[in-house]
């Protein structure tokens, strides 16, 4: 759950219709896939939660691959990943 302070941590921005997120390879929020010679799979699972009605309203995973050569910095931002996700009311 992405709770204030957790937002914090990863940067969280929003401005009523996008959020961006900062999450380090590193974190305990991302799963691991594959490892390999030349890069490392990471993955992180979101729900998307509707908490007044209790819905939830979608289920999806972000994966991205780190190169090995770049993991070295721990600090390093590989990727970018944009996710659109439209509503529609039943």
């Amino acid at each position: 759950m992405l709770t204030p302070e957790l937002g914090r941590v990863y940067g969280q921005t929003e401005n009523g219709t996008h959020l961006s997120l900062s999450l380090p390879y590193t974190s305990l929020d991302v799963a691991f896939e594959l490892f390999d010679t030349a890069s490392v799979k990471a993955r992180l699972d979101v729900l998307l939660w509707e908490p007044i009605n209790n819905w939830s309203l979608s289920e999806f995973s972000l994966a991205c691959n780190f190169p090995l050569t770049t993991t070295s910095n721990m600090s390093a931002t590989l990727c970018h990943c944009l996710v659109f996700v439209r509503l529609t009311p039943r």
